[in-house]
């Protein structure tokens, strides 16, 4: 992967999780934070895998609600 490619992954990556979070949270305001990170990484994974064809080796993520 090329640097350009990299980057243009991750802002999908952080568009994606934004987008779960705010629909999740409207739909189920009250959801611990802990149900609520399982939710996104759960989402994440299966994005990525549709995106990239194939699973990544390595994603180092910081999630903070």
């Amino acid at each position: 992967m090329y640097l350009d490619e990299v980057r243009f992954i991750h802002r999908m990556i952080i568009k994606k999780a934004r987008d779960v979070y705010e629909n999740t949270v409207k739909d189920v305001p009250d959801m611990e934070e802990k149900d609520l990170l399982k939710i996104v990484r759960t989402d994440l994974e299966k994005f990525l895998l549709h995106k990239l064809d194939r699973e990544p080796m390595i994603i180092p993520m910081l999630t903070e609600v």
